[in-house]
């Protein structure tokens, strides 16, 4: 396969970020086994799993699902027992988020506002 490294070498904002993306999703994981949940990696994510034995050089972001039975029981919990870095984004929690499907957002990142306390995106 073609070196592909250029796109996020160490160090870069690219791989600082896949590195955050990970310890969310360690976040994740543990939450999900707590409750009994179980997830995959999907979209990007799984490709960049297969693919690259990691990310996609160049994706930004983890592509999760769960079961539709578990995923009030899901939000519920992320609600319940997020960090205080992280904040569940949905429709009810963010009036200017249009995205059917929720988020987890590091409140440190740029897009968190503060003040407002949502996010842009």
């Amino acid at each position: 396969m073609e070196d592909l490294s250029h796109y996020n070498p160490e160090g870069s904002v690219m791989r600082r970020t896949q590195k955050r993306l990970l310890e969310i999703l360690d976040v994740f994981d543990v939450i999900c086994r707590k409750h009994g949940i179980d997830y995959w990696l999907d979209w990007g994510s799984l490709l960049g799993a297969r693919r690259h034995e990691g990310f996609i050089p160049w994706d930004d972001d983890l592509d999760v699902s769960v079961l539709q039975k578990d995923y009030k029981r899901l939000l519920a919990a992320l609600r319940a027992e997020l960090p205080a870095d992280l904040k569940l984004q949905t429709r009810r929690t963010d009036n200017k988020y249009w995205y059917y499907y929720p988020r987890i957002r590091d409140t440190r990142s740029r897009f968190y506002n503060k003040k407002r306390r949502y996010f842009s995106v």
